[in-house]
């Protein structure tokens, strides 16, 4: 199913149970950490020893091809780039971290107007700082107002920083392909494996829910 799996954690939760209790696999398409750089590192990880800072970013202009849309309903999408992208990005941060290393959101700054100025019922850019594991730094910034885009990932380690440009066509080609490549061998090791649901789809949307609640309402 489509990312988020749900836009509250009540309606999550019964999803989850519905799927172990008959015995189906679920699966939502949080396809960012499929990405052959990102999965490269995950294999690593070890190598690079632990991770003292993270910063990503996934930045674009959503309004070239989106206006008026549902998405920008608040009660049919439940928020704006961060349970959108916000979802992916979490997402793929706690495959990277493991169970560990807990994310703990710090501060929150969200602006609601779109590319024009006018207000908006969901929000068009997020600034969220947290922590994890013994007081390592992260950053994410998101937005759907800039005038380009960028997605890409910084890892700083104590042998050094791992970067992944996850737009790196020259690289990878249509890394969008790859990444929904991996979303269903995953999908198929799953139905192999009997494995109903992950409970990191609903860890992924608890982040975003705590965002929201700290948010502070302040225009970046």
């Amino acid at each position: 199913m489509e990312k988020p799996i749900a836009i509250n954690l009540k309606d999550a939760e019964e999803i989850s149970k519905i799927s172990n209790k008959n015995k189906r696999v679920l699966m939502v398409t949080a396809h960012m950490k499929y990405h052959p750089k990102l999965q490269e590192f995950i294999k690593r990880k070890k190598e690079f020893g632990k991770i003292t800072k993270i910063k990503i970013n996934v930045l674009s202009n959503i309004f070239q091809y989106m206006n008026n849309d549902w998405i920008f309903n608040k009660k049919k999408s439940g928020g704006g780039t961060i349970m959108d992208d916000g979802i992916n990005v979490f997402d793929c941060l706690l495959k990277i971290l493991g169970n560990k290393e807990k994310i703990k959101i710090k501060e929150v700054k969200i602006n609601y107007k779109d590319d024009k100025g006018e207000n908006l019922e969901v929000e068009t850019e997020g600034k969220i700082n947290f922590t994890f594991g013994r007081n390592s730094q992260g950053e994410v910034n998101l937005s759907w107002i800039k005038n380009y885009e960028e997605i890409n990932l910084e890892l700083k380690t104590k042998k050094g920083v791992y970067k992944i440009n996850f737009k790196d066509s020259k690289e990878f080609g249509d890394f969008i392909y790859l990444e929904y490549l991996g979303v269903y061998k995953n999908f198929l090791k799953r139905i192999k494996e009997n494995k109903f649901f992950d409970d990191e789809e609903v860890k992924s949307l608890k982040i975003v829910k705590e965002i929201y609640h700290l948010n502070k309402d302040t225009n970046i």
